[in-house]
């Protein structure tokens, strides 16, 4: 009897192990960086007499500024999720209905279906690249309206973050097999 006779592999009982992770990126941070980092660039832009244009620049926390951040933000998250079916394939349940009215979330929650050697540097890396991208778009969006001059940077950082989510993701969409050969 020869050793490949004695070892055999039913493709059946083979099951893809995996883990869930949950990314959750709070509204109140992302605001939060999105309020900071257009403060810095009003900073940039501010030549002593032009405070109204400094004031444009910087979102502030009231209804209308905060209505502008939540579409910016939810276009984001659902660019993320996109950009992650592979990972969360949340799919529409038949007669969903939805609408354009705004919602700001406390919250936006992701939950990720992960093979299970995933390792947690690469979901930190997730949740990172994906709090740079919801920012950079939200401040990218809202420099266009306000300051056009400043948005470019902003929508170039953003589609290198979307990149860099799709880069990330693809490393790792399935564990590696190696086969044994003699040669």
């Amino acid at each position: 009897m020869a050793l490949s006779d004695s070892i055999a592999y039913t493709r059946t009982n083979l099951q893809p192990r995996r883990k869930t992770a949950i990314i959750t990126l709070k509204r109140s941070e992302l605001i939060y960086d999105i309020q900071n980092r257009a403060m810095l660039v009003a900073r940039g832009f501010d030549s002593g007499d032009n405070f109204k244009d400094i004031s444009l620049m910087q979102p502030g926390d009231d209804e209308n500024d905060l209505d502008m951040l939540a579409r910016s933000l939810n276009t984001a998250f659902d660019d993320i999720a996109e950009a992650l079916f592979a990972f969360c394939k949340t799919s529409a349940e038949d007669g969903t209905e939805r609408d354009d009215s705004i919602s700001l979330p406390e919250s936006y929650i992701l939950q990720l279906t992960i093979p299970d050697d995933y390792s947690d540097t690469s979901v930190r890396r997730l949740v990172n690249i994906m709090h740079e991208y919801m920012v950079c778009l939200a401040l990218a969006d809202w420099l266009t309206a306000t300051y056009p001059a400043a948005a470019e940077q902003w929508i170039v950082r953003k589609d290198q973050a979307i990149n860099n989510l799709r880069r990330t993701v693809q490393k790792r969409i399935r564990r590696v097999r190696r086969t044994m050969s003699p040669l």
